[in-house]
């Protein structure tokens, strides 16, 4: 349990955060980046353990992204709300672009695979990298050009 915490929940948060800020091109704040991650994680993981329903485990999701991006990130509601929405709607496109691409070349039922933590993590990583990725080249994109003005 805690260690499919610290391997897959945890990540996931911190990378869901992290996009939210750079959608809005601010700097994230580390500390509180850590403690928004940490509930985050936490409180998904035990919310599937105990919800069989992927629809409401999401929208679940948004709400506790919105309100962590809110009372800890200090983001006004707006923020809060479009960040968060947006963040984790790129983050499950992402997933599922993640997920049919190693499905079809591996050829794996991500399903059958809970048991065995090595496999999980590799292929869950890529999701991860990508989101990443996407996230340092919004931030560049709205640090050096979104401070022009439109003619």
């Amino acid at each position: 349990m805690i260690i499919s915490i610290f391997l897959f929940s945890i990540p996931e948060a911190l990378t869901l955060f992290y996009l939210a800020y750079s959608l809005l091109g601010k700097k994230a704040p580390l500390k509180r980046l850590a403690v928004m991650s940490v509930i985050f994680g936490v409180t998904i993981y035990l919310n599937r353990l105990s919800n069989d329903n992927y629809i409401l485990s999401v929208i679940f999701s948004c709400l506790l992204s919105i309100l962590l991006l809110k009372l800890v990130g200090s983001l006004e509601i707006y923020e809060a709300i479009t960040s968060g929405v947006m963040s984790l709607s790129v983050y499950l496109a992402i997933e599922f672009i993640n997920v049919i691409t190693l499905q079809t070349i591996m050829g794996i039922d991500p399903t059958t695979m809970e048991t065995d933590l090595t496999r999980r993590f590799l292929w869950f990583l890529p999701q991860i990298i990508a989101t990443l990725a996407l996230s340092n080249l919004i931030r560049y994109f709205i640090n050096h050009y979104g401070n022009r003005k439109c003619m």
